[in-house]
């Protein structure tokens, strides 16, 4: 009889016990499509943008090394005007609202950034300038832009010899004249890599985001080497 009681004190307890858990419950809170839609989008503009500035940041210091050891290079070399278009069809279907709004992108083939004292630069060709030809050759607008404006430069802008570019600026149509300099052929590819590397395989330079992040570190931000360069930043896959 003991044993019993002892176990029906225990199931008391017990059920006391779980019954004192099973109080009022925290309700989750509800969400709108419309905020889920905008804290979405939220997510991806902060996204967009950190990839940019990755990508920006390894364009700025890469660049001017590749120009600088043209010679180094012999004839894997290309020509160099400095300059980053895009329109939204450079970005994937998922992060175009976001680079519109970020950007204020659309259809036509935008001059987005130039490093300071390149070809383009010193042309006149300034940001926003929407690209209407190169080489008397007219740029689509839409998807294939992009590639279509660099196939043109790689063909018809050799190192030395100058290239009209026509661009609408503020309503008004206006031709550049740029001088493309020579740089080193290997692209910069930046991988969506935690490790912190950085290699090249002999046809591309290759660094992963996490020695991006690396290089950000307070610690090495007291070394003049890895200081930031204060300028404005811009796209990579840049001619």
């Amino acid at each position: 009889m003991k044993l019993r009681h002892r176990r029906t004190v225990a199931c008391l307890i017990v059920t006391a016990a779980l019954s004192g858990c099973a109080g009022p419950q925290t309700r989750m809170p509800t969400v709108s499509s419309t905020e889920y839609a905008e804290e979405a989008l939220n997510q991806l503009e902060f996204a967009l943008k950190r990839e940019v500035r990755d990508e920006v940041r390894l364009w700025n210091v890469g660049t001017p090394i590749l120009v600088g050891a043209a010679e180094l290079c012999e004839e894997k070399v290309r020509p160099y005007t400095g300059l980053w278009a895009l329109n939204l069809w450079n970005f994937g279907a998922l992060y175009q609202n976001a680079a519109r709004k970020l950007y204020g992108l659309d259809e036509n083939l935008r001059i987005a950034h130039m490093l300071p004292g390149s070809p383009a630069a010193a042309a006149g060709l300034i940001a926003g300038d929407i690209v209407l030809s190169a080489g008397g050759l007219a740029i689509p607008r839409g998807e294939g832009a992009r590639d279509r404006f660099y196939q043109i430069l790689e063909s018809y802008g050799r190192a030395g010899s100058p290239i009209e570019i026509k661009v609408s600026r503020d309503g008004q149509t206006l031709a550049f004249r740029v001088v493309p300099e020579s740089q080193c052929d290997y692209p910069m590819i930046l991988r969506s890599d935690d490790g912190v590397n950085a290699y090249a395989d002999g046809r591309a330079i290759y660094l992963t985001q996490g020695i991006m992040r690396f290089t950000e570190s307070p610690a090495l931000q007291r070394f003049p080497s890895f200081s930031r360069t204060g300028r404005r930043p811009a796209l990579i896959h840049v001619y």
